[in-house]
Order: structure tokens, then sequence, then C-alpha cells
């Protein structure tokens, strides 16, 4: 990898290991609320899953279609930064002409840390 590259993966994967170590009680101004309320995160909605054998990847071609484990009308997962924390139902938001999720489910928060909304600030 270039340098460049190389360092800009390391900073990544150095903040990433940072943020999984820091507690919520470890959290008491609000600057340090700010910058972690700040961070990006990659969310993926989660349609379903298949397993083929490699031969069978190998040969797929325009116009295949792959069958997933879920059916029409199951919930779909929410998957932030790869972990599970939703499911839900998706949705055609017509006004976009796209797919939205609509959450019917938390399932991937303690719940012994309450949410924390972006306009509040800890004392």
């Amino acid at each position: 990898m270039a340098s460049g590259l190389q360092d800009l993966v390391d900073q990544r994967v150095g903040a990433e290991r940072s943020l999984r170590d820091v507690r919520p009680d470890q959290i008491t101004s609000a600057d340090s609320l700010g910058a972690v309320l700040n961070l990006p995160v990659t969310i993926k909605i989660v349609l379903g899953s298949s397993s083929l054998k490699i031969a069978q990847l190998m040969s797929l071609e325009k116009g295949a279609v792959i069958r997933l484990d879920q059916r029409i009308g199951d919930p779909v997962e929410m998957q932030v930064n790869g972990r599970s924390l939703a499911r839900g139902e998706l949705v055609v938001k017509e006004d976009d002409l796209c797919f939205g999720l609509k959450i019917t489910e938390i399932v991937g928060v303690d719940r012994a840390v309450a949410p924390v909304k972006p306009s509040e600030k800890p004392e």
C-alpha cells in the first residue's frame, strides 16, 4: 500500500480501537460528548443472506437470481459498524424514489446506558 493510504488506514484503525475502549462513564464533558457524537459510522441494511459454493459463485451471470433466507415482509437488520442494532421494515420513499427503513425494534443497545440525544449536554 502507498504510504499515504497506509497512514489513513492506520489512523482509521486506531480511531476505531480507541472508540471501542471508551466507556459511557468516561464521557464527562460536553466537548467529549460532541466529539463522540460527530464520529461517522457506517450503516448497512441487511436484506438477507445466502450460501453458495465457489463454483456456483463463479458461474453467476447477468440475470442470475440468488435466493435469500428472508421472505418478503420479514424484518430486515440494521447494522452499525458491523454490529446489529435494530430491525425494521423496508419502505419506499416515493418523494425521493428510494428505499428507507422504518425501525420496529432496537436490538443491540445495552439498556444500562441511556440514549443520549445530540441536543442534551452532560453536566
